[in-house]
């Protein structure tokens, strides 16, 4: 039998774009993965930037679910 346990939930806010919100929460993605915990990413937006694309490596992502409006595709967290 297994033990349940509360998840946690963290918010990461930043005063504008390109402060580095995404970049800590997936340094702190694989600093829990180092201690044997599952993480998951469910929507990731690396708004063309290099080196927080190269930071996701090695965490499993989710394919996004990608709706048409138009003529454009836009993706979306795939629940």
């Amino acid at each position: 039998m297994y033990s349940q346990r509360r998840g946690k939930h963290k918010i990461f806010i930043g005063m504008a774009s390109g402060v580095g919100k995404t970049y800590r929460m997936l340094e702190e993605g694989h600093a829990l993965k180092q201690e044997g915990i599952d993480i998951v990413i469910g929507l990731l937006e690396t708004h063309g930037r290099k080196e927080t694309a190269e930071k996701a490596e090695g965490l499993e992502v989710i394919p996004p679910q990608l709706w048409t409006h138009g003529n454009v595709m836009l993706p979306d967290m795939n629940t």
